[in-house]
């Protein structure tokens, strides 16, 4: 009984966004720099919310900044729109799409959703879907798999996220 009065008390509180999932067909419709320009300009409004004094908070405070809130909603949104999809055809042609965005937005410098959107795709939901993987072309895939390396290579203090971003490679 507890534990259902804290799922209620946390979604009135911490209220899950109501965003339409779209089907393959638009979602591949619309351009990849599309996607990519109005995340960066969400991005700009999350991080002009943003306070200074946010940058000593500590996680549990942290994970309720605007920046951190909208990670995880592009993080969560990408999966649901992938997993929503009803056969690996379909899912593949939306991984496809947003590995092209997060190409974009590597281009355009926005780390913030780029790296939201590598979360999401090597998230385990996603790692699993074997059928919709092999659907996607080796291109697309060689640019993810080069893109996360970087990211999960050094953690601590991101020189091989700044060696991608800069084009010197891992």
């Amino acid at each position: 009984m507890a534990l259902k009065a804290w799922y209620w008390l946390k979604r009135v509180f911490v209220p899950v966004p109501h965003v339409r999932v779209p089907t393959a067909a638009f979602f591949t419709d619309v351009k990849a720099t599309v996607y990519a320009e109005q995340l960066t300009i969400l991005d700009a409004a999350a991080f002009g919310c943003s306070d200074i004094s946010e940058l000593g908070l500590s996680l549990p405070e942290a994970e309720q900044s605007p920046d951190s809130v909208t990670f995880q909603h592009l993080s969560e949104w990408t999966v649901r729109t992938i997993l929503a999809q009803s056969c690996p055809k379909l899912r593949a042609r939306i991984v496809s799409h947003f590995i092209q965005i997060a190409a974009i937005l590597h281009q355009m410098r926005n780390v913030h959703s780029e790296a939201a959107i590598l979360s999401a795709l090597s998230s385990a939901p996603i790692e699993r879907l074997k059928g919709t993987w092999s659907r996607v072309s080796q291109e697309p895939t060689a640019s993810f798999s080069h893109s996360v390396g970087a990211a999960v290579l050094s953690p601590r203090d991101g020189h091989g996220l700044r060696n991608v971003q800069d084009g010197k490679g891992v």
